[in-house]
């Protein structure tokens, strides 16, 4: 049938943009229909969740987890570089701009 789609894809990747290391600052994502990587603290506020801890709980397991808080700490740093992103409408207008 005319009009069948496959279903979209999300990639998410764990890199350093220094020098393209697999495992580095930021978390970020690709989603279908939108050219560059978005981080994924941003995606999450598009989503509506737009505290940092809100984020937080729904990315870690546990909170008291320092390796992995301190593993996103850049990524919620970059979210909050130069533009204000904290609001829904912030974060869609930021990737519908991607």
């Amino acid at each position: 049938e005319k009009g069948n789609k496959p279903p979209s894809t999300l990639f998410m990747k764990l890199w350093n943009r220094e020098n393209n290391a697999k495992f580095g600052s930021s978390v970020c994502v690709t989603l279908p229909y939108v050219r560059k990587e978005i981080p994924i603290v941003i995606v999450f506020r598009a989503m509506g969740i737009e505290s940092d801890r809100e984020i937080l709980e729904h990315i870690v397991y546990n909170l008291k987890d320092i390796q992995m808080m301190e593993a996103l700490r850049p990524s919620l740093d970059e979210a909050a570089q130069g533009k204000d992103l904290s609001t829904r409408d912030a974060a869609l207008d930021y990737i519908g701009r991607r």
